[in-house]
């Protein structure tokens, strides 16, 4: 915290959210404290063993007859600012390999996207205009959002 190691420790230390007994242990927390959404943070295609990650977390979610949903934290747009056609090339590949799911969110019918943005009107109109209305994309909150000409589907706040 401000740079300095956090005072609290995990109880169950050091983990690995790719290893399926600590998923499990995380499902379970997460229904009992009414949690309905799971959120993974996420670089682009095939990083950090993305496919077998996210495809362990929602299979384990299934199997454990959990109402858990996730979906991914589009990390990338922070750093990078993508172009449409590179958001576009991310949603086909998110669209391939994970959304047809049973345990990936949807809202409104649409698959559902996280995005960690920087301030910008842009990033709205790129992320609008990359999804074609066929995702429901939440961006995160900046000073002025509400001022933006085009909205996406929703805003949420980080941190």
């Amino acid at each position: 915290v401000n740079g300095h190691l956090a005072h609290y420790r995990a109880s169950m230390g050091e983990y690995s959210s790719s290893d399926p007994q600590v998923s499990a242990s995380h499902i379970h927390a997460m229904e009992y404290a009414h949690i309905d959404l799971s959120i993974a943070s996420w670089w682009g295609p095939d990083t950090h063993l993305d496919r077998a990650r996210l495809t362990m977390l929602m299979d384990q979610s299934v199997a454990m007859n959990s109402p858990l949903k996730w979906t991914i934290y589009h990390e990338e747009e922070r750093n990078s600012n993508p172009t449409v056609q590179e958001i576009q090339n991310d949603l086909s590949y998110l669209k391939k390999w994970f959304t047809w799911h049973e345990a990936w969110a949807h809202k409104d019918r649409k698959p559902m996207i996280f995005v960690y943005n920087e301030a910008g009107c842009d990033v709205v109109k790129r992320w609008t205009e990359a999804s074609s209305g066929e995702w429901y994309i939440v961006l995160k909150l900046f000073p002025g959002f509400e001022n933006c000409p085009i909205q996406p589907n929703s805003w949420h706040q980080y941190g």
